[in-house]
């Protein structure tokens, strides 16, 4: 059975379009081994050939079997032209069929897609030799095309590709980690090839559009005992350096027993090392994106309840909650959507802790409490759902002034035990944004220096956005407070209004969201390089 789907094809995205149902003995009596058969259910065509396997050419006793290849994009343009809009790259491996009637271009291979990243470092993948290029690895020649897909659009747009051969990529290994740019392949495409689905014609000129890495490119070889399908381990390690039988070893100690002899085979790749940093030249111009595939952002969000928005019981309040069917957001609820969005395309978990402050319950003041029933929320809904939670407890709003020390307190212990974390798991980065929504004034912000100087050591930015129409802040006066005691810089100050325009009550309010996504973030990025290259966590190269 052969079925046709979407353009991205996963697990949870796609659906079925049409079918056929194919005959292998027709196909193998037919004209060049090839027959073109109509789709049930649409107005498509599909082409399907064979080809003899070079099988019979293959010793598993010599020859290898397998590809462990490991690719990382560096430098990838950012075709979707937006800084808070990113692209979720993946790549295709397709090889060349060469007919009597023509050329075509046989899908292989398609990776999964790294999330908002224009330096994408994508999963390792074992690839059969068979299927790859039917043994041919000198000869047969293979396209890999770089995409990006759009989940919210559902379609996919060609950044480029490049032609290679089995052979090629093995010789193209970096050799000093993944960001290793000496023998990295170009990504190009041709002017012809700007649409969706347009794959480069030949002949035509091309553009570079990116570089790509192969981090790792090894042959397997696995001793495959045909009548049973098991894997001789024996025979395997006989093949091995001691470096690789230990590795081997440590593996199965780590997983458990080696598999009985009526389990499947197992294939394995020995890890790459990782590189030594000590003499490394490191570049002063090191950027975000160099550091987006082995780092996750985390979000802390601290909301105040105070009176300074009036009754949240009134359509004119700040805090007014319209309900959820009309769709409609406050402003709390669109700058936690803004933010989430962005940070959303760095995390993979998506579990973000939300705090309240200021707010009275019970006749008790709170200078700090959990938002929603759990202690972290899920994705941008999750942080909305969190905050709406809050107004079911019918809180007193405070009428103090504002009081930050806890919520910074808290966010900087969570931007530190994320870090430990990552960094015990691979060498992983973790960083961590302050989301802070605030009616406070600079008073409250000075009051706040000191615990802002003293949690500067940990791995974290906060966003402080003035969420009434009261005096604004002045951003440039507060920078210099902070930086009095050569303190890390490492705090924004904004307004909500400046991203709005029209009244709170009018018909024709219109919210500029790239802008504010622009300015809160810009900064974060820079803050967050600064803070890794100069205690010494440089990503590899």
């Amino acid at each position: 059975m052969t079925e046709a789907g979407t353009d991205y094809p996963t697990q949870e995205e796609s659906h079925h379009i049409c079918s056929c149902q194919l005959d292998v003995e027709s196909i193998m009596s037919s004209n060049n081994m090839s027959i073109r058969e109509r789709l049930a259910g649409c107005d498509a065509t599909i082409f399907v050939h064979l080809e003899p396997s070079n099988i019979s050419n293959f010793n598993p006793e010599i020859d290898p079997s397998k590809l462990h290849l490991h690719l990382r994009g560096m430098k990838f343009q950012n075709i979707r032209r937006s800084f808070v809009d990113r692209p979720d790259f993946y790549y295709e491996i397709q090889r060349l069929y060469k007919g009597r009637s023509g050329h075509t271009w046989d899908m292989v291979f398609r990776s999964e897609r790294v999330k908002g990243s224009t330096n994408p470092l994508w999963e390792p993948a074992t690839l059969d030799l068979e299927r790859l290029c039917n043994y041919e690895t000198e000869e047969r020649d293979l396209r890999i095309s770089v995409w990006d897909y759009d989940h919210r659009m559902g379609m996919r747009t060609f950044l480029g590709s490049v032609e290679t051969t089995v052979d090629a990529l093995i010789r193209a290994e970096a050799e000093t980690g993944n960001s290793d740019m000496s023998k990295a392949l170009l990504i190009s495409s041709s002017s012809q090839s700007r649409r969706r689905k347009s794959l480069p014609s030949v002949g035509a000129a091309t553009t570079i559009k990116g570089y790509l890495v192969v981090v790792q490119a090894d042959y397997l070889r696995v001793d495959e005992h045909r009548a049973s399908g098991a894997l001789s381990l024996e025979t395997a390690a006989a093949d091995m350096t001691p470096q690789e039988a230990e590795v081997l070893s440590r593996y199965y100690s780590e997983a458990g027993a080696p598999p009985s002899e009526s389990e499947e085979p197992v294939a394995f790749a020995v890890p790459m090392a990782q590189p030594d940093l000590s003499n490394l030249q490191i570049s002063s111009k090191l950027t975000f994106d160099d550091y987006t595939g082995m780092t996750e952002l985390e979000l802390c969000v601290g909301i105040e309840f105070n009176t300074k928005n009036g009754d949240y019981n009134l359509p004119n309040s700040g805090h007014f909650l319209h309900p959820g069917h009309s769709g409609q957001m406050n402003d709390y609820e669109w700058v936690i959507s803004v933010i989430g969005r962005i940070v959303g395309h760095y995390n993979k978990a998506k579990q973000y802790p939300v705090y309240g402050f200021g707010a009275e319950f019970q006749g008790r003041s709170r200078p700090i409490f959990q938002c929603g029933p759990t202690p972290k929320a899920h994705d941008v809904k999750g942080i909305v759902d969190a905050y709406r939670h809050i107004f079911k407890a019918k809180p007193i709003l405070g009428k103090g002034p504002s009081n930050y020390n806890h919520v910074i307190q808290q966010a900087a212990s969570h931007a530190t035990n994320s870090l430990n974390a990552a960094q015990g798991n691979g060498g992983r980065l973790s960083y961590t944004v302050l989301l802070i929504l605030t009616t406070g004034n600079e008073e409250d912000i000075k009051a706040a220096v000191a615990k802002l100087e003293e949690v500067s050591v940990a791995p974290l930015s906060a966003i402080f956005i003035k969420m009434d129409s009261g005096t604004p802040w002045r951003s440039e006066k507060l920078d210099f407070i902070l930086s009095k005691n050569g303190a890390r810089q490492f705090c924004t100050f904004t307004g909500c209004d400046q991203f709005i325009q029209g009244s709170a009550t009018g018909s024709g309010r219109l919210r500029n969201s790239q802008s504010l996504g622009r300015v809160s973030f810009d900064m974060v990025t820079s803050q967050m390089v600064s803070y890794f290259s100069s205690r010494g966590m440089y990503p590899p190269r």
